[in-house]
């Protein structure tokens, strides 16, 4: 039988051939979707790509180095545009 993990956000069992997978510091997650895999890296960090982070209005892939960022509770989140961290700025409690 193949190995099956939880995904972290909705709890749906899911295959390690899952191309929804992210690793933060050091551990390996895996997701039912890409839904849920932007769900969990907008609140927890970590990026598919090394230095790339997601978007937490839109879900955008973003570098880690965009001009359009801000720390909020102690966390550093990246935006791909100025909309979307004027939108965020809004309501951020929306969105982490």
């Amino acid at each position: 039988m193949d190995k099956t993990y939880t995904d972290p956000v909705c709890g749906m069992s899911v295959g390690a051939d899952t191309p929804h997978q992210l690793e933060v510091e050091g551990e390996q997650y895996y997701f039912c979707s890409d839904k849920c895999l932007q769900q969990f890296e907008a609140k927890h960090g970590g990026s598919r790509e090394s230095g790339q982070t997601t978007d937490p209005v839109c879900g955008m892939t973003v570098p880690m180095d965009s001009k359009h960022h801000t720390t909020y509770k102690t966390k550093e989140l990246y935006f791909c545009s100025a909309s979307c961290l004027k939108t965020f700025n809004k309501a951020p409690d929306s969105y982490v």
